[in-house]
């Protein structure tokens, strides 16, 4: 179901995973691409998946059959592991090679910028990839009550945003297999 949040920008609910997917019949499966696909060029620009922050099987699925994947992490130790750890595995196991970061939660563009060296040295020695800085959000101590108010975005928050957006190579050659039978058939072979 699509929800309209403002005008040009509406949510899809995943659900609690995207598991299920590979349990579709063939026609199932081709039915769920054609609607997703009529959906997304008749009323869609862009579809961002936000997945759960793990190298999980589902989560490799999407950002590896994703166009642009953009990985977020923030300054925490623990965080950029886990960005590394997933950028080293869609790389190995995927064989992609582009990705770009944002590092959220940060005090300043200086932070995010160190945050994506670390990340960038350790690809650069250890994978065949190297990911592309997309930016960084400051930290906002009033996020999570603007969340509740259900207005999570300021001014701070907007021009960081349109600032990583800019960096974004967002004009993509069409892929020759939809993002919906890449994602169908990553789900089917790790299933």
């Amino acid at each position: 179901m699509v929800i309209p949040v403002e005008e040009g920008f509406d949510f899809i609910s995943s659900g609690s995973s995207i598991r299920y997917l590979i349990k579709y019949t063939l026609w199932q499966a081709k039915d769920l691409n054609s609607k997703a696909s009529g959906l997304c060029r008749r009323t869609l620009d862009w579809v961002i998946f936000d997945t759960p922050p793990s190298i999980h099987s589902d989560t490799i699925a999407i950002a590896s059959s994703s166009q642009i994947p953009i990985l977020i992490t923030t300054p925490e130790p623990t965080a950029i592991a886990d960005a590394y750890g997933l950028i080293k595995v869609m790389n190995s196991e995927e064989g992609m090679k582009e990705f770009f970061l944002i590092v959220n939660k940060v005090s300043s563009e200086e932070e995010g910028k160190k945050v994506y060296e670390s990340i960038r040295l350790v690809c650069q020695k250890f994978t065949t990839t190297e990911p592309k800085y997309a930016g960084s959000i400051k930290y906002n101590p009033k996020l999570i009550k603007n969340i509740i108010g259900q207005n999570p975005f300021n001014d701070e928050l907007i021009k960081d945003l349109t600032r990583i957006l800019n960096r974004l190579s967002l004009v993509q050659a069409k892929p020759k297999v939809s993002f919906w039978e890449r994602l169908l058939a990553k789900l089917k072979r790790g299933g």
